[in-house]
């Protein structure tokens, strides 16, 4: 009886290194046909011709693709973030007409991606970025609180800077002390990771340059220029300088 048994159990192990091998090369053509698509869809238009690049045609083309893919296995995270990215790309690709329909679709790509696997923290932070531009500032924190307890390192500080900007997002419209604490404490904690902090510093001078019971001209000016000194090469330092130049000439201002 040894045999038999023996010979059963060699040809399940082959059978289940197969499908395991067969499942990984699936898996690496999937991932590597998405990366194909990204850098052809999403890649910046050349420089000397701001409106080349795809057209919405072949966009389109994909999106039916991915979509199918989805309806095969709705748990291709991948998928859903790339069809997410390409309906946004299509939706702000005329800023002077936001389509919020392809926003919508979005919106509800990511929303069923993040509750599948709510430690894509990509997702979340894609979902939260949509949140906010169709107006929806308190779905957008409750997104990021939910991400801040899977997320870990530089995606934690990533997650609590999104948050303070939507906190700031709603302060602005409240002018309530909750939203501006929870803005500045989620700003101050991004502040701690390098590759967040400039971003960080920013935020928390705007906080503070906004009109209301915590206006400081000079906490934006300390903060503004520890973030000149210690990031001179910023994308917005010029524009940061110049708010830099006007407060400085206000009386009070050193």
């Amino acid at each position: 009886m040894r045999k038999p048994v023996l010979f059963i159990i060699v040809a399940l192990a082959v059978a289940g290194a197969g499908f395991y091998g067969w499942t990984k090369w699936t898996a690496y053509q999937r991932e590597a046909r998405w990366g194909e698509w990204r850098g052809e869809l999403l890649a910046p238009p050349p420089a000397d011709d701001p409106g080349g690049g795809p057209d919405d045609a072949r966009r389109a083309e994909v999106i039916a693709a991915l979509k199918k893919e989805l309806r095969g296995d709705p748990e291709l995270t991948g998928a859903s973030e790339l069809l997410a990215d390409l309906l946004i790309r299509m939706a702000l690709g005329n800023p002077s007409n936001k389509d919020t329909k392809k926003l919508s679709e979005a919106k509800l790509v990511l929303d069923d991606a993040v509750k599948r696997h709510p430690e894509a923290i990509d997702a979340s932070l894609k979902l939260a970025k949509v949140c906010r531009a169709l107006g929806l500032i308190d779905e957008s924190i409750k997104v990021l609180s939910n991400a801040l307890v899977h997320s870990d390192g530089t995606q934690h500080s990533r997650v609590e800077l999104d948050l303070a900007n939507a906190c700031f997002l709603k302060y602005q419209g409240t002018g309530k002390e909750e939203d501006f604490r929870a803005a500045r404490n989620g700003f101050q904690n991004a502040r701690g990771d390098p590759t967040t902090e400039a971003e960080a510093l920013e935020g928390y001078g705007a906080l503070f340059l906004e009109n209301g019971r915590y206006h400081d001209f000079d906490k934006v000016l300390t903060t503004y220029r520890e973030l000149l000194k210690k990031y001179p090469t910023y994308p917005n330092a010029e524009n940061i300088q110049g708010i830099v130049d006007v407060l400085s000439k206000q009386p009070g201002g050193g």
